[in-house]
C-alpha cells in the first residue's frame, strides 16, 4: 500500500497515548495553532499499535525514564511562554 504523512494531535498532559499504523516512522512534533501534533510516515492498511506520549515542561521534575522513552522534539507555545518536551515509546499490546 501506498505510505503517506499523517498528523496525530498530543493531548498537553504528562502521559497519553496515540494509535498509529504498525511499521509507521515517527518524524517530528510542532506546534499548529497551539495545539502539538505529531507526524509520522504510516501505511494507512496497517494494523494500529498503541505509542505513549509523555510531556515534559521546562523547569518540571524529570519523571520520564529516558531508557525507554525516546526524544522527539520540543514545541514551543504561547509566543515561547511554554516550552514542552516530547519522549515518545512505543507500547506492547500486552503491557
Amino acid at each position: 500500500m501506498t505510505k503517506r504523512i499523517f498528523k496525530y494531535p498530543i493531548e498537553l498532559r504528562e502521559q497519553s497515548e496515540i494509535l498509529i499504523p504498525e511499521g509507521s516512522k515517527i518524524l517530528s512534533v510542532v506546534n499548529q495553532r497551539e495545539e502539538i501534533v505529531l507526524y509520522a510516515i504510516v501505511d494507512p492498511g496497517r494494523e494500529l499499535k498503541p505509542v505513549r506520549i509523555r510531556v515534559e515542561g521546562t523547569g518540571w521534575n524529570i519523571v520520564t525514564d529516558h531508557d525507554e522513552f525516546i526524544f522527539l522534539g520540543t514545541v514551543s507555545m504561547c509566543g515561547g511562554e511554554f516550552m514542552w518536551h516530547i519522549f515518545y515509546k512505543e507500547s506492547r499490546v500486552h503491557e
